[in-house]
């Protein structure tokens, strides 16, 4: 089964290059440019992971975080993708759930790392390794 991945970032040229190159992973990718859309498209359909920005118009990351009910988060990783690289923040992330926090500007490849350590369908050998290099970034 396909995995799916909601890209929720108001940069467009950041949404449109992490949606072709998780394209060409496999996965099944929705773009959204604003909180708004991010929780409309959260209640329409189930998503394996959200990849967020905190800062984008409408409603921040957070806030998005924030509005989403446990159970939905429970069953989605999510991976927080934003220039807001203070600890505070940082901290602030992974105590509202994230999985990840990558802090912009980013390398590709190690994107596509975290994704496919956490979604994707690897054998164990394969994910001690990308466990590897995602730690030595």
């Amino acid at each position: 089964m396909t995995k799916k991945i909601l890209i929720a970032e108001d940069e467009f040229d950041i949404r449109f290059m992490l949606e072709q190159l998780l394209r060409l992973e496999g996965f099944e990718i929705r773009g959204v440019s604003d909180g708004k859309q991010a929780l409309s498209a959260l209640a329409e359909q189930d998503f394996d992971l959200l990849i967020l920005d905190i800062t984008m118009p409408e409603l921040d990351g957070f806030g998005v975080l924030k509005a989403l009910d446990a159970s939905k988060l429970a069953n989605m990783k999510i991976v927080i993708l934003s220039a807001r690289a203070t600890d505070e923040d940082i901290i602030r992330g992974y105590s509202v759930g994230a999985a990840h926090y990558v802090t912009k500007p980013f390398d590709n490849e190690y994107v596509i790392d975290i994704v496919r350590y956490l979604i994707g369908d690897l054998s164990a050998q394969e994910r001690a390794e990308l466990q590897k290099r995602i730690e030595a970034q």
